[in-house]
C-alpha cells in the first residue's frame, strides 16, 4: 500500500490551521485579543500574535492526537530557537504598544479527543 505525501500533508496542514483556529477561540474566551495570525517575520513564522492586559503574546500551536500524554515537548529545541527570535523581532517592532513586555506562550490541542493545554511563557 502506497502512502501519498501530498495528501497527507495537505491534512496535516488542514489540522493545523484548524487547531490554530481551535486555539484562536479558546484564547479569546480566556481573554485574549488576537492581533494577527500565521505571521510571517525574517526570522520564521508565528502561528497566532495576540495581546492582553498590556502585554505582546506570540502563540505556537501544535496538535496531534494524545500530543497532552506525551513525554516529550512537542516543540523541538530548534524550533523553540526560531521561535524566541521572531518574538523578539515583533516586540522590537511592537514594544511602543506593550508597555507590559512580551512573552512566548504555546497551545497544545490533542485531536484525539479535542482537549487543548496553554502553557505560558515556554522560555522559562
Amino acid at each position: 500500500m502506497k502512502i501519498n505525501k501530498q495528501k497527507l500533508g495537505k491534512k496535516a496542514y488542514k489540522q493545523g490551521k484548524f487547531a490554530e483556529l481551535i486555539a484562536q477561540i479558546y484564547l479569546a474566551c480566556k481573554g485574549y485579543t488576537t492581533i494577527d495570525k500565521r505571521c510571517r517575520t525574517p526570522l520564521g513564522e508565528v502561528d497566532l500574535i495576540c495581546k492582553k492586559s498590556g502585554q505582546l503574546i506570540i502563540i505556537e500551536v501544535k496538535s496531534a492526537a494524545n500530543i497532552l500524554n506525551s513525554p516529550d515537548s512537542p516543540i523541538r529545541p530548534q524550533q523553540l530557537k526560531k521561535l524566541i527570535k521572531a518574538t523578539d523581532y515583533l516586540y522590537q517592532k511592537y514594544s511602543h504598544k506593550f508597555p507590559n513586555g512580551c512573552r512566548l506562550d504555546a497551545v497544545l490541542v490533542d485531536t484525539a479527543r479535542w482537549k487543548i493545554k496553554h502553557h505560558r511563557n515556554i522560555t522559562q
